[in-house]
Order: structure tokens, then sequence, then C-alpha cells
């Protein structure tokens, strides 16, 4: 038996055991050890011809002082005497397929077994690629948790020691500067220095900082959560993880996106909308896509797909100060309140949870948020330039989480691990070849932000206030109003083709609600006789001629009604 309880795999009860041997006549077998001397030699044959029967049996369990020693002792079995396996089976694939089925290769949160597998994978004539990938990732995290006094190290190559140590040294590089930036959400770094006030959008920048402080304090009693000189542990990450990519899918605008597929003199990339709509980002007070490319090529970060927030509204403060020649009454408190109440309703309006309906994942940070924003100076502040100044933070704070929230891809085992996956790959595997394609390493692009969008739903986008607002020209189409002179009437530059008029003409009065001969059936289009005497925006006299005098009642009352809305050279049609 093993002294070592780590070196033994447990038979676990909801696992298929083994079938039977059926009743009938019973062989025993012995494989004599083939050495002279007694001792410990003889007995790790004896197990080893023990544990071959069992990868034979499918068994569940090997037997060694520790989990390197029981494959690599099977493993030099097999090879040393070819009789043991039939000549065709691969011998190398018949342990790998052994270890993964009864994963062996499941090293979560076990140096002694992480360090067995990778010592085992690099061994000449096994090098099995995807177990040594396994086994590196999870050494590089463990590397603190003793993994260096553990027996299995010193069957480690020194050029793999090498590699795990500088793949160490990388990961602690970035989480420091990670938690330099999450320690106080502190990103005041990406707004331009300036000497003029601040503006909406920074104030607004910096009370969400402070806001997330205090309310992280609140979670954890204390921020950060510990005093460790590494505080930003995994199970922070995926808190911090969980909370801010609910956060981004909140807020995101899914139609809006950098687009650096056309070459531009000043600048190549741009924010530009999907669906064509007619959109900017920048304004005066905020050069929102300065500021956030700037961030990224300072920390070298890849631009984010989807780098705008849903805007409610442009909404003036009702506290902007006036004039002293204003004539206009100062707003009520009734007012304020009310205007307060449609500025809180335009928040949770620009936002997606009608768009993620079930999908919509629910957290501790967005219900705060969402009173947070609603009470963030709500009577003062234009809430349109407030949540861009908002999306600037949480942007800042997403680009840095995708740095260490990102695991090594094709990792079979990850859940539950205590410790970062996430080491820097490139040229690890001692025997790959030159030229061989490099290992895929957890990148930025794989994060949360890059990924989600492939999952979202073709819909229609959110028109934007203003985007696409129909243009009417007074209260008729064309520049009058009902009641105003004609010779207030501005010109329209180009007179209204003969036909034009007669279709809209005949359009109007088939939608014509009630008798169309009926003047006075609509009280807001009498026609008293002082207006028939104007003139019309062509400079003719807005009287019916005397021409049509002999027309029937019915008829000229039309003539007048299609006269008043600027048809002068209407002709009645014959049906009539």
């Amino acid at each position: 038996m093993s002294d070592n309880a780590d070196a033994i795999r447990p038979v676990s009860a909801m696992q298929q055991m083994a079938p039977a041997v059926p009743a009938g006549v019973l062989h025993e077998l012995y494989v004599p050890w083939p050495g002279a001397e007694t001792g410990i030699h003889s007995t790790i044959w004896h197990v080893t011809t023990r544990n071959f029967f069992a990868v034979m049996a499918s068994g569940s369990a090997l037997v060694g002082t520790t989990l390197h020693e029981a494959l690599y002792k099977l493993f030099e079995r097999i090879s040393m005497y070819p009789d043991y396996l039939d000549d065709r089976t691969d011998k190398v694939r018949w342990m790998t397929t052994y270890i993964t089925r009864h994963k062996f290769d499941d090293v979560r949160n076990n140096p002694s077994y992480a360090a067995s597998l990778l010592a085992f994978s690099e061994t000449p004539g096994v090098r099995w690629r995807e177990g040594y990938i396994e086994a590196f990732v999870h050494c590089v995290g463990m590397l603190n948790m003793g993994l260096r006094t553990i027996p299995e190290w010193r069957f480690l190559t020194s050029q793999t020691k090498m590699f795990m140590e500088s793949a160490h040294l990388e990961i602690e590089d970035r989480l420091q500067r990670a938690q330099q930036s999450l320690l106080a959400f502190d990103f005041s770094g990406m707004w331009p220095t300036s000497s003029a006030p601040q503006s909406t959008a920074r104030g607004c920048f910096d009370r969400l900082r402070k806001w997330l402080c205090k309310y992280y304090e609140n979670a954890f009693l204390h921020w950060p959560p510990t005093n460790d000189a590494t505080w930003l542990t995994r199970d922070m990450v995926v808190r911090l993880k969980s909370d801010f990519h609910s956060l981004y899918d909140y807020l995101v605008d899914r139609d809006i996106m950098f687009d650096g597929t056309q070459y531009r003199p000043n600048q190549k990339w741009v924010m530009s909308s999907k669906s064509g709509q007619n959109f900017k980002a920048d304004t005066h007070e905020l050069p929102m896509t300065d500021i956030l490319l700037s961030f990224d090529d300072k920390n070298g970060f890849p631009h984010m797909p989807h780098p705008y927030c849903l805007t409610p509204p442009s909404t003036p403060s009702q506290n902007k100060p006036k004039s002293s020649f204003t004539l206009k009454k100062p707003s009520s408190p009734t007012d304020i309140l009310a205007s307060s109440r449609r500025k809180a309703l335009s928040y949770a309006e620009a936002s997606n949870v009608y768009t993620l309906r079930d999908q919509f994942v629910h957290t501790e940070l967005i219900s705060n948020f969402i009173r947070f924003e609603q009470n963030d100076m709500i009577e003062n502040i234009d809430p349109y330039e407030a949540r861009r100044g908002r999306w600037i933070l949480i942007y800042g704070i997403l680009q840095v989480l995708a740095t260490v929230s990102v695991d090594s891809p094709k990792l079979r085992y990850k859940e539950g691990a205590q410790y970062h996956l996430s080491p820097m790959m490139k040229g690890v595997v001692p025997w790959a070849e030159a030229g061989s394609p490099p290992e895929p390493e957890a990148e930025h692009t794989r994060s949360y932000c890059w990924t989600v969008p492939e999952t979202w739903a073709k819909t229609l986008p959110k028109a934007r206030p203003g985007t696409h607002k129909p243009i009417i020209w007074g209260q008729y189409g064309d520049g009058r109003v009902r009641g105003e002179s004609a010779d207030r009437v501005p010109s329209l530059g180009k007179p209204v083709g003969s036909s034009i008029s007669r279709k809209r003409a005949e359009e109007w009065i088939n939608n014509t609600v009630g008798h169309a001969g009926d003047v006075d059936s609509d009280p807001a289009m009498t026609i008293n006789s002082d207006a028939l005497g104007q003139t019309t925006s062509a400079g003719q006299p807005m009287s019916v001629s005397s021409d049509y005098s002999s027309e029937p009642p019915a008829a000229l009352a039309r003539r007048r009604r299609a006269m008043v809305h600027g048809f002068t050279d209407f002709k009645v049609p014959q049906e009539w």
C-alpha cells in the first residue's frame, strides 16, 4: 500500500464497475520478479504487474507511491515487454485513453497529480501534448502552493521548470497591474488633461467610481477584501466578471461598433451604426472616441467590438443659469419633479431589458446601479451626457478584467480551481518542432465582450433620438401654419407641379372625415370671407374665381378647401 494518500485514486461508487468474472474455471497468474535481489524493486515490479491488469480490466485505481511512479513504471513495462500487448496496439494511446477515461488528468488543486501528469507527459517515448498542456497550466497556477517541495518536482526537466517560472512571473505582473486599477477603480488617466471646468460626463465618471468603491466595501466588509499582496484571486475575478459582464449586457448598444475597415487620413477607427443609422459618438463636451482609443492604445488592448452604450434622450438641466434679461418663468417644483421622473424613466428605457427578456441576468450590482443612476443629481444633469460619462469607466473596467479573466483554451478541467489559469503558452512544449503551430493563448479577444456578440439574435436596433425624425415644416408640411398670413409663408423655391397638386388634393379629399362637400363639418378648417381675399404662396389670389361660379356648391366647397391647402392650380376631377 502507498504512504501517500494522493497517489491512490479511490473507487467512486458512481463509476461503472468492471464486469464480474463468470463462474467456471479460474486461473491464477504469477509474473515473477526477474531480478535476483528482493526488496523495494521487487515490490514495485509486482505492483506494476497489478496495475497492468487493472488497466486491462478498465479498473479505476492504480497503486504506487506517486501517480508518476505508477504511470511511468507501467509504460516502461509494456515498452520493455512488447508481448504484453498486441502488436497493433498503440502503447501511448492505450495509456492516455485509460488516463482520460478515469480522469487521472483532472489535476485541479492537486500539486502532486499535476506534477506527476506533467512529468509523465514529457517522458521520451510518450510526449503526450494534450496532457502536457493540461498539467502545465495547473502547475503554473499552483507554483506558490508547495509545488516546488513535493517529490514529483525532481522528475520535471529543467527546461519545463524554466517555462513555468517565466509564465508564473508574467501572470503575477498582469495581476499587479489589474489590482492597481481595480483597487479604487481609478481610471482617471483615461481623460485628457484640460484646464477647463469639469464637464457633466467627468463628474458622473468620478461619482460612479466612488460609488463602486462603497458598493464593494459594503459587499465584502472591506475593499480590497483581504490585505494579501495578491488579493485579486480567481474567485474575486469570477465575482467581478459576473457583475460587470451583466452590466455590459444591460447597457451596451448592440448596433454601434468600431469600424476600422476604411482608410481615414486622421483616424482609422470610428464608431458607426451597423444598421446605417445616422450616428455620431463625439460631442464638443465629450470626445468619446478619442478617449477610448487612447486608453486602448496606451495599454495595448484591442478595441472592444461594441464600445458604446444605449443613451437616453438629451434633456437640458432645469437649473442652468439664465440671463438676467430672460422673460421665461422659472420652473416650479412640480415641473422639476416631473422632469426628474421623466429622466429616471429614460434611464430605464435606455437598456437591453426588453431585448434580453428571460436571458437577462439580474445581479445585485445592476439593481443598485439602477437606483444610483436614477438618483445621481437627477435634477441638475443631462441624462445623455451622464450615461456616456459612466460608460467610460465601465469600459475601462471591462478591458482590465479581460486581461485576467480569460482561461487558457482547450482545458478539460477548470471549474473550482483556486488559482489563475491563463499562463503564457508561447513555445512551452519542449519537443515541439520548429514551425509547428503555437499553442492557443488566453487572448484578450477571447473575453466576454468579444464572444457574446456571436450569441445575439438579429433584431432591429433601437432608434436613437433624432436619427429618423421626420421633417415637418409647418402644420401642412409646406411651411404654413393655420391662421398664418400668406405673406409670412416662406417661398419653397420650386412651384409644385399641377399633377402633384392634383394628386395631393385627391388623396386629401379621399381621407377627409365626414362629408367632403361640407366645409363646416370640420371646425378647424372653416374658411371665413377675409381669408379668401388673401394671396397664396404662389402670389395668386386665394378667392374663388368667377369662372367657377357655375359649379355645384359641393364642388365649390371642395375647391375652396383645396385652395386653403395651397393647391392654386387645382382642377376638378371629371368624376365629381
